[in-house]
Parts: C-alpha cells; sequence; structure tokens
C-alpha cells in the first residue's frame, strides 16, 4: 500500500470522527458497508462514486480526500458532488433545487 493511500485514509478517518460518526454511521450515509469502509480507512482502494459520496457527506471536495488540499475552495469538485446528490432526484425537486440557486443569485446580487 502506497503511503498516499494511507494518508488518504487517515484524512477519511479523522473528517469521521470530526463529525462525531463511528465507522458503521458514517458507512450507512455513504451507502457502504462497515468492512468497506475499513478497508478504505485502512488505505485500501475507494471507487470514485465512493469518494464523491464521501465528499458531500463530509462537506469537503474529493481533492481533500485525495490530496488533503482545496478542503472547501475547488469549485470543480462541488460542482461534481451537487450534480451527484442532483442525478437522483426527481423532476419536481430538481424545479425546485433550480428555484432556490435563483433565489440565491438574487439576493446575492
Amino acid at each position: 500500500m502506497a503511503d498516499v493511500d494511507m494518508q488518504r485514509g487517515d484524512r477519511i478517518a479523522k473528517l469521521r470522527k470530526e463529525h462525531g460518526w463511528n465507522q458503521d454511521e458514517f458507512a450507512s450515509r455513504v451507502g457502504i458497508c462497515r468492512q468497506s469502509m475499513s478497508c478504505i480507512e485502512n488505505g485500501h482502494g475507494i471507487k470514485h462514486s465512493t469518494l464523491v459520496r464521501m465528499a458531500s457527506v463530509l462537506g469537503v471536495t474529493t481533492d481533500y480526500i485525495l490530496k488533503g488540499s482545496c478542503k472547501n475552495e475547488n469549485k470543480k469538485n462541488l460542482i461534481e458532488a451537487i450534480n451527484f446528490e442532483l442525478e437522483s432526484m426527481e423532476e419536481v425537486e430538481l424545479k425546485k433545487c433550480l428555484a432556490m440557486i435563483q433565489v440565491s443569485k438574487r439576493l446575492s446580487a
């Protein structure tokens, strides 16, 4: 196992603990089993879809999980996480999200 994989696993475990979740709770939120979570935290491979879900649940970018940088700054990864969440929504929910975005933009102007 590469040192970079262990560092990634350590970052995930640290973020999970900051949220007060044990491996079972976090695995459930991400949609994987506890054994898979344990393997990931111990430096084994991680699927892209799991990585994106983890980043979304933890409120960080995939870059932060992978490299330890850009904790909340990487626009591309934020868009990726948002798109991942939007893909599972029904049309009615998507329309509500669009309306909220439009309101937010008007309030920021």
